[in-house]
């Protein structure tokens, strides 16, 4: 049976969140191909690698996570993307992300990563 690599671009200007997401998607099995600082870099690398999931921070220098989500969801509307942010969402803010499959309060866990990921 040939096992198909399940791919992942990490959206995060925290250094240190990346990581921890990056561990968490490693350990789920997930190939993390990019990891990225800011939306407009997000757009392009997902154009670039076409990844089975998007971790996706809102709060971003040049273009934040919402913008970012939309143009990405615009090119592909069943990409996999899981919010993860430190901020509590308003109902407009939820509906600037329709599209979103997941959204994750920080602190980052695997566990909470693992129960968005088994609802896709």
């Amino acid at each position: 049976m040939i096992k198909i690599a399940k791919t992942a671009v990490i959206v995060e200007d925290s250094k240190l969140a990346a990581l921890a997401i990056k561990k968490a998607l490693e350990n789920l099995g997930y190939t993390v191909v990019e990891i990225v600082s800011d939306g407009n870099k997000a757009v392009e690398a997902c154009k670039k690698n076409s990844p089975d999931l998007v971790t996706m921070d809102l709060n971003m220098p040049n273009l934040d996570g919402f913008e970012a989500t939309q143009q990405i969801l615009s090119a592909n509307a069943a990409l996999n993307i899981i919010i993860i942010t430190e901020r509590n969402l308003t109902e407009q803010d939820k509906q600037r992300l329709s599209g979103a499959k997941a959204i994750i309060l920080k602190p980052i866990t695997e566990e909470k990563i693992r129960a968005a990921i088994q609802k896709l």
